[in-house]
């Protein structure tokens, strides 16, 4: 009789746990990135229109935005700006999704500024990008 309610209490606590919720919580996972999404880089030298693609433009300001997007959160925590270096060349990492409208904007003290916009899908596999820059 005792090794029957013994078992019997040993069967009801198993499922009182095993029914209860879970005193942890379950583990937090990184958001997936959505399909058709990719991190890409674009290179590039800014020059002086007038003088030539000799005269590179160090210290140009070049930054990406996306204008129109159906994940913004893709551009979280994310840094869409550099400088050029002294010989006028630049880096800079893009992460877009295909349907994205993005633009590149190339600014300097005494330079009209530079925009130009693309597709997501068109900067998949990376961009170069060679702009002159016309003095104001």
């Amino acid at each position: 009789m005792i090794h029957e309610l013994f078992t019997l209490l040993t069967i009801t606590l198993l499922l009182l746990v095993a029914c209860s919720p879970t005193p942890f919580p379950p583990p937090q996972t990184a958001t997936p990135t959505p399909v058709g999404s990719e991190e890409t880089v674009i290179h590039g030298t800014v020059y002086d229109e007038v003088a030539g693609s000799g005269h590179p433009i160090g210290g140009a300001s070049v930054h990406y935005e996306v204008v129109q997007s159906f994940f913004p959160e893709l551009q979280e925590g994310k840094i869409n700006k550099t400088t050029t270096a002294a010989s006028g060349a630049f880096s800079l990492a893009v992460i877009a999704h295909d349907t994205d409208n993005v633009r590149i904007l190339i600014e300097a003290t005494g330079y009209q500024p530079y925009e130009v916009n693309f597709a997501g899908v068109d900067l998949f596999g990376g961009k170069v990008l060679e702009v002159g820059l016309t003095p104001n």
